[in-house]
């Protein structure tokens, strides 16, 4: 059986060979530049990983290598910030449009939950790519966090427990937040968006059949 002939890349695939209606032309164009986004995130982090070292006793030499020693490594480090940004930007224009145009309700409502996890997985992503500079400012955001996390009811303790490594702040945090945020959160990410973009597919298949 050919792949394209299976399960969701069959989805896939009619997608890619259907015209896209106008109504959902402007979804498509957004979801297109948050992947293009997606996909500059991977590249230039996986560039940085060479050289960054999550250890506080070599984390600003190692970051100050990249801005300095390392060829294109400002321009590497400057194009995973501001594409981190840019895609909060986008996705919280997406959630208040759909907010703004009724959209989320009945069919929608699965992709308007999806799109609330891309946004908040950003976000995650977002925060914890911030505090890998550990500097004095990212001990205390994190330290202020997992206080927040800890008092959460039920699980709380235990998952600030986990996320510090121990019973307070150290190098194992920096580790646990790096590996959260270089292997965890973009795999997380990732099957989100392949979810949400299958969801579309879903309602431009409903789109067309309603045209014929």
């Amino acid at each position: 059986m050919r792949a394209r002939d299976s399960g969701m890349l069959k989805t896939f695939w009619s997608l890619l060979r259907s015209p896209v209606p106008p109504t959902e032309r402007a979804d498509l164009l957004l979801a297109l530049v948050i992947l293009f986004l997606f996909f500059l995130q991977v590249a230039t982090g996986i560039l940085l990983a060479f050289f960054y070292q999550p250890s506080p006793v070599t984390v600003a030499d190692s970051v100050q290598l990249i801005m300095r020693d390392v060829d294109w490594g400002w321009v590497v480090r400057g194009l995973h910030h501001w594409s981190a940004h840019a895609i909060l930007v986008l996705c919280g224009f997406q959630v208040l449009r759909i907010l703004y145009l009724g959209t989320w309700r009945g069919r929608a409502s699965s992709s308007w939950n999806l799109g609330l996890l891309v946004l908040l997985c950003a976000i995650l992503l977002s925060y914890t790519g911030e505090l890998l500079v550990w500097d004095q400012s990212a001990f205390w955001r994190i330290t202020r966090a997992l206080e927040q996390v800890e008092s959460a009811p039920i699980v709380g303790t235990w998952v600030a427990h986990v996320l510090r490594g121990g019973e307070e702040v150290s190098a194992t945090t920096l580790s646990r937040v790096f590996s959260v945020h270089s292997l965890l959160l973009p795999w997380v990410l990732w099957v989100l968006v392949v979810f949400e973009g299958w969801f579309f597919a879903q309602r431009l298949r409903v789109a067309k059949e309603a045209r014929s």
